[in-house]
């Protein structure tokens, strides 16, 4: 049937309407996130024929900025930048003239668990000290396997993908505090079901930051003027080269060329990078080897809530902002507020398994919903002035969030497909980054290997 159809939308296409021949360039680029925003940009500064189109009447893919007065956003998507080790969109950032803001410091961290809420030191963890000492030998045996697991090629520790991560949890904790607290995390952290991905895809994730210090800050800055500034002007920057609008419907490629079916046009290219979501990708009519791996991918799993205040009311309560949570229906509260305008904001989020339900109910209800865990928490709530939510899970153009993952065993079965060059085909995306993948800097990442790969078979 996919066949049938994209030989069918080809022809409508390229039929007798379509007059004149397409212009050929040397690479088109299907995406215009931050992957594909940042391939089109090397290539052309670099000389190239290039053009990027964009499905959205926007830019920035999963990095969506909501303006919320006074020149001021709030992030629906991706929003953070890692303490140290993002070059990249560090270098972005300064070029843009954005500037980042660390979350406030003050006041009493909480948790709600076990029907109650309980004040915390920053950093301490929720648990008994015998579960405390559990979760850091389980740590130490997670920065054993990360050691020995190659980024560029993970397939090389093939056990590891027979195992699922929340079988190796199991088998690895001594008590049921520590195995709770490292399901919790892995389903946050990958916003999928810990039952469902390979201990080898979890080790290589998060083995592309380098160091897992880094893990625990790479939630360090945010931006108050939105990150979709960056985008934005790498869009300017693209001018004509770049099209909104332009939904891709399905990719064609002979021995010499690459045809690429929008709902409106047709364009030719000797190349194509896909910076999409793998999970999009299936649709398009890639060769079936790489349909397959592309229909197989987890989607990611994640509800961003976001409340708009006149002032960081919390603060004055003696609360720092930041709630966590392992039974409740949030898995994590924090103070984002912007430090010009005073305004206070707290972003909460959800994700893996336990977002599903909650993605598919109406904005009214996802508030209400944000109400009661903040009232738990603070003993009060009060009503915001916005109100802001975005599931990414029913977005057509993306299909899940944060990220997606390679299902128990893919790595061994499908290697580096949806990785590496096929035939006219290239690949980029956070999903597919050595470094930080996950992040917008796994995403630029991937567009500097990706622009090489294409620089490269050109010649």
């Amino acid at each position: 049937m996919r066949s049938f159809l994209t030989a069918f939308l080809f022809l409508f296409c390229t039929g007798p309407a379509l007059a004149s021949a397409p212009q050929t360039y040397d690479v088109i680029v299907v995406g215009a996130g931050a992957a594909g925003l940042h391939t089109a940009g090397i290539l052309k500064a670099r000389g190239l024929n290039v053009l990027c189109l964009e499905a959205r009447d926007r830019v920035g893919g999963r990095v969506f900025s909501q303006p919320i007065g006074d020149g001021q956003y709030v992030e629906l998507g991706a929003q953070w930048m890692a303490f140290e080790g993002q070059h990249r969109l560090q270098r972005l950032v300064a070029e843009s003239g954005i500037h980042p803001q660390t979350h406030s410091q003050l006041g009493k961290d909480l948790a709600l668990s076990r029907g109650g809420t309980r004040t915390l030191k920053p950093g301490a963890l929720d648990m008994s000290v015998l579960a405390q000492l559990d979760t850091l030998q389980v740590y130490l045996r997670l920065n054993r396997i990360l050691r020995r697991v190659s980024v560029a090629e993970p397939w090389r520790s093939a056990d590891l993908d027979r195992v699922s991560a929340a079988d190796w949890v199991q088998g690895a904790a001594w008590t049921k505090e520590s195995r709770d607290f490292w399901t919790h995390v892995i389903n946050q952290e990958t916003c999928c079901d810990s039952r469902t991905l390979s201990m080898l895809e979890l080790a290589q994730n998060m083995a592309t930051a380098g160091e897992v210090e880094r893990l625990d800050r790479a939630e360090h800055y945010y931006f108050p003027q939105g990150l979709g500034a960056l985008f934005r002007k790498m869009a300017a920057d693209l001018g004509d080269s770049l099209k909104t609008g332009q939904r891709v419907l399905a990719v064609s490629e002979n021995e010499s060329r690459v045809t690429v079916t929008t709902d409106g046009n047709s364009y030719v290219a000797r190349y194509v990078v896909l910076a999409l979501p793998p999970q999009l990708m299936g649709e398009l009519g890639i060769p079936s080897h790489l349909a397959g791996v592309a229909d197989r991918m987890l989607e990611g799993r994640a509800v961003k809530m976001i409340a708009v205040y006149d002032s960081p009311w919390w603060r004055d309560k003696g609360f720092s902002g930041r709630v966590t949570s392992r039974d409740g229906q949030l898995d994590l509260v924090v103070d984002s507020s912007h430090e010009r305008t005073g305004k206070g904001i707290l972003v909460g989020l959800v994700s893996g398994p336990r977002s599903q339900a909650i993605g598919e109910r109406s904005l009214a209800d996802k508030q209400e919903i944000f109400k009661k865990h903040i009232h738990a928490a603070f003993g009060e709530w009060r009503e915001p002035l916005q109100f802001y939510s975005h599931d990414w899970t029913g977005d057509v153009f993306t299909r899940g969030g944060y990220a997606s993952h390679r299902p128990l065993g893919e790595w061994t079965k499908s290697q580096d497909a949806l990785i590496s060059p096929s035939g006219h085909l290239l690949f980029a995306g956070t999903e597919t980054a050595r470094e930080w993948r996950g992040f917008i800097e796994g995403a630029l990442e991937s567009a500097e290997r990706a622009a090489a790969e294409c620089e490269s078979l050109l010649r």
